[in-house]
């Protein structure tokens, strides 16, 4: 009777053993998430700090059990990665995607607003924004035209030069290719920490407020996360501007 009760035990023993070995932990099963891929602008590469709006976006995907996976792509081809289905997502859009492709949805909870501000050289001080006058060059993101066009509806005086990545435009400042440079108020810190001069603010524009879009095969997800985002929305401090405020930095120019 011992012996069987033994052989019993071991053969239990045994069979905990090899399904404790064929499972995977407990742990493993709750922190495995679906990964979605959203992209967004390329020159938010690199800047050692969040883009816009991502803390928010991560957040709520996880309460679906999504894990969000950055990628990068010139504004255009973001476009045109989402329609195709080889994203999932753009992280954040000023216009609306679904508007102009079949395959895009917009969630219909703005993430935030941003703001944009336009740069000189602290050394130019003969440099005036609104000289109507003078034919000034402005760098500006390509791939962005509610900056664009915002831009030219307050200075349509100036010739825009479109640029691809933030160290493009410091440099073409840096050596007077262009006497102004249009950033996103978010971009400010890593201007300050890659350019050796100093600069003045001399003019701010406001922009529309950013929307998350996803495929259209996430459908039902960017029904579900409206109430996600609102609710995180009065829970995390996202960046957003204040033109007000804003205005009351610019530089008087001559």
């Amino acid at each position: 009777m011992t012996a069987n009760l033994t052989r019993r035990w071991w053969f239990l023993l045994l069979l905990w053993l090899v399904s404790a070995t064929l499972s995977p932990p407990v742990w493993s099963i709750e922190s495995e998430q679906k990964v979605l891929s959203l992209g967004t602008f390329e020159f938010n590469r690199n800047l050692n700090q969040m883009p816009i709006g991502e803390e928010l976006v991560r957040k709520s995907l996880a309460e679906y059990g999504y894990a969000m996976q950055l990628e990068y792509f010139p504004g255009k081809r973001l476009m045109v990665q989402l329609n195709s289905g080889r994203l999932d997502g753009d992280l954040y859009r000023s216009v609306n995607l679904s508007r102009a492709f079949d395959n895009v949805v917009r969630v219909e909870e703005p993430l935030l607003k941003n703001c944009g501000l336009i740069f000189r050289l602290s050394s130019r001080p003969d440099v005036d924004v609104h000289n109507r006058n003078s034919a000034l060059s402005l760098g500006v993101y390509d791939g962005v035209p509610a900056a664009s066009n915002e831009i030219l509806r307050q200075y349509p005086h100036l010739n825009l030069v479109f640029i691809k990545k933030l160290q493009q435009g410091i440099d073409m400042l840096s050596h007077h290719r262009i006497e102004l440079l249009a950033l996103p108020l978010t971009q400010e810190p890593a201007l300050h920490q890659r350019l050796q001069e100093s600069t003045d603010v001399v003019g701010a524009i406001e922009l529309p407020s950013v929307y998350l879009h996803l495929h259209s095969r996430h459908r039902q997800l960017a029904q579900d996360l409206v109430p996600t985002l609102q609710r995180f929305k009065k829970e995390l401090t996202t960046q957003t501007c204040s033109l007000e405020l804003l205005q009351q930095r610019l530089v008087d120019t001559p």
